[in-house]
């Protein structure tokens, strides 16, 4: 007895059970409620989210993230601002970055992190500083003063938080040797800790 009632109830389910659409409301109280399904052919790693909240309807929201590190020298000079290059890709999920700049792939909210294991003076004066930064479109989310007085200099760590995004948005690491005369340089000792990173922490539809 007990296993006609638990195949009845199978057969029951099975209306249910489709991917790829709603499926039929079920009513619980008196109150219709739709059932949000999946489709098939994800990518490994992909997050379902919700785009249609009146209807339940979503998609697939791939990995997006990438880190690149720096293995060889980057030197800026006088007070001119530079973009960073970054010689080797350690990674890039979704291939959003070109070795300079990120470009967000669909809205949602995102971080960053760029981590500088050594920088220090070529040449000029002695008390030397730099400006770095992390830009969205030109305009500076996270920025930092690294500021010495001695020839080998040291690290800094920028971070930017939580950031919202929109497709299409270009993120990208500058530098300023803000003491006009100076001559400084990146260096990435030991290596692989002068780094860029960034990675999507939810798409938002």
């Amino acid at each position: 007895m007990k296993i006609k009632i638990l195949l009845v109830m199978v057969l029951l389910a099975i209306p249910f059970l489709s991917f790829g659409q709603l499926s039929s409301p079920i009513k619980t109280d008196g109150n219709e409620q739709p059932v949000m399904r999946t489709t098939a052919g994800a990518t490994n790693g992909a997050m379902y989210i919700c785009t249609n909240q009146a209807t339940g309807e979503g998609k697939w929201s791939v990995p997006v993230g990438f880190k690149a590190v720096m293995t060889g020298t980057f030197t800026f000079t006088n007070a001119i601002r530079r973009t960073i290059a970054w010689d080797s890709e350690i990674f890039d999920y979704g291939n959003n970055f070109n070795g300079t700049n990120f470009v967000a792939p669909v809205n949602g909210i995102y971080n960053f992190v760029w981590a500088i294991c050594y920088w220090d003076r070529v040449s000029g004066s002695t008390e030397t500083y730099v400006l770095l930064d992390i830009k969205v479109n030109d305009t500076t989310v996270a920025n930092e003063y690294s500021f010495y007085t001695v020839a080998t200099a040291g690290w800094a760590y920028l971070v930017t938080g939580p950031t919202y995004l929109t497709n299409g948005a270009i993120v990208n690491c500058s530098v300023l040797n803000a003491h006009g005369s100076n001559t400084n340089r990146l260096q990435s000792n030991p290596a692989g800790c002068t780094y860029f990173s960034g990675d999507l922490v939810r798409e938002i539809p």
